[in-house]
């Protein structure tokens, strides 16, 4: 996977919440019902970061009542 260069972030707190949320979608590859991270890229303002596509709807879902048992398996 690419170096991620987070100087580029202004702010120190937004670096530290990219990272971290980058980090968190590396160690959750191959758990069921996350997403998948396949690669991130960084251009000279942007990062950019390639996950699977969504096959669903999930605000859809999520404005209907549903259970916590089915909240659970779609998040």
């Amino acid at each position: 996977m690419k170096v991620i260069d987070l100087k580029m972030l202004k702010c120190e707190i937004n670096r530290t919440l990219l990272a971290s949320e980058i980090e968190i979608l590396k160690s959750m590859k191959n758990v069921p019902y996350v997403l998948t991270l396949h690669e991130v890229y960084t251009t000279k303002n942007n990062t950019y970061i390639i996950t699977e596509l969504c096959e669903t709807d999930l605000s859809s879902k999520i404005k209907k009542c549903i259970s916590e048992t089915d909240a659970v398996t779609y998040m």
